[in-house]
């Protein structure tokens, strides 16, 4: 057992622990220093007797989702030792030993998986030919001269972007097969728990146009 106040380079050295500094960073005026350790990233924040430590697997190039991640024992893990006034530093490497071997068992796991993406295409096609249609309805029906400027600019702003939305995503089915293991993943992921793939039937834009035709009706 050997307890620290936080990683400096004298104690994360000893430990196989390696300094990286191009993992530093300044945020809100905090500084945080970067370590590593077997390939996973940590940052470190002291500040006021606290120590912030995070290891960093959203820093890992990984073919896993974050909700896979998430369910995880592992996860818990990486804020164990944020917000401590100390921790034992070979508790720190035996709990990074656990995430690495977590992390490596997700990858694999996900190589081997087939992702279906037949589903994907036929919900993102759905979604196309809706917002193309509340688009078109927009385009010939809304009142435009019984808007004020100010809307007339907001929603011609909105048009410009619903329509990139939709340019967006038909390249996104031409491109699905191409897209990472992690990528098509969270898209179907994405299906299963909100109903969409790229475009929410009650997302900002189509909202606003929708709201602005029942207005001026």
């Amino acid at each position: 057992m050997k307890t620290v106040t936080g990683l400096t380079k004298v104690n994360a050295t000893k430990y196989g622990i390696e300094v990286r500094e191009d993992l530093n960073f300044e945020d809100d005026g905090s500084y945080f220093r970067g370590f590593c350790y077997k390939g996973m990233p940590m940052t470190q924040c002291r500040s006021e007797g606290t120590c912030y430590l995070a290891i960093r697997v959203d820093y890992l190039n990984n073919e896993f989702t974050y909700d896979d991640w998430h369910k995880t024992a592992e996860y818990s893990l990486c804020n164990k030792y944020n917000g401590v006034n100390s921790f034992d530093i070979e508790e720190l490497i035996q709990d990074v030993e656990k995430i690495i071997a977590k992390v490596d068992e997700l990858n694999t796991a996900a190589m081997n998986e087939v992702i279906d993406t037949a589903p994907l295409r036929e919900a993102m096609e759905r979604e196309i030919a809706y917002h193309e249609s509340i688009v078109e309805a927009f385009k010939a029906t809304f009142k435009w001269y019984k808007a004020s400027s100010y809307e007339l600019k907001s929603l011609a702003d909105y048009l410009k972007s619903e329509e990139s939305n939709i340019a967006r995503t038909k390249e996104a089915i031409n491109e699905i097969e191409s897209r990472s293991h992690r990528v098509k993943k969270e898209m179907t992921q994405r299906l299963e728990k909100y109903g969409y793939v790229a475009l929410e039937d009650n997302g900002f834009y189509i909202s606003q146009m929708k709201s602005a035709m029942q207005k001026y009706n």
